[in-house]
């Protein structure tokens, strides 16, 4: 399981982080939610706990939106990119929480409460930002405060960069 845990912090990272070259794109970030599927399919195998199955689904759908930006369908679709990306992240908290849950539950049934207890305040918390977060992201596409968008961009790219820190550390 842990370097299932470390091919997904390896996979979020390059969903966050992905690799331009110019225009073309050397690692897009469907290649990182790629990664993250198959160490959630990985633990889900070993792992007999439905929410380890609810964040694979969660994981697969922001794989195939990734895959599908990539080929700039969204571009057809919808016009305001703030809405497409509250909306991604919505289903990114879904995966977030179906993942960690999955995990406190593996932890208490083995025994190591102190862990689990730790990772439940931490997930607590985490949905109370991210929340916050995507909120933000709804108000500025709607109103259209662009210069505010920036500030919360970096604000979800924190909270991102945490939640990479949090998935290792359980390796």
């Amino acid at each position: 399981m842990g370097k299932d845990c470390k091919k997904i912090s390896l996979g979020l990272f390059l969903a966050t982080f992905h690799i331009n070259l110019g225009t073309v794109q050397i690692f897009p970030s469907a290649f990182g939610w790629l990664l993250v599927v198959l160490g959630v399919y990985a633990i889900a195998k070993v792992q007999e706990e439905p929410q380890i199955n609810n964040a694979k689904k969660m994981s697969l759908i922001l794989f195939v939106i990734q895959l599908l930006d990539l080929f700039g369908v969204w571009n057809d679709i919808v016009t305001n990119a703030y809405i497409v990306s509250a909306m991604v992240s919505a289903i990114e908290l879904l995966f977030v929480f179906y993942f960690f849950d999955g995990m406190i539950k593996m932890l208490e049934a083995k025994g190591n409460l102190d862990y689990a207890s730790e990772n439940e305040k931490m997930l607590s918390r985490y949905k109370i930002l991210y929340i916050i977060g995507i909120l933000l992201l709804c108000i500025i596409g709607l109103v259209g405060i662009n210069p505010l968008g920036s500030c919360i961009v970096v604000y979800m790219l924190v909270l991102r960069i945490y939640i990479i820190y949090r998935v290792y550390k359980l390796s």
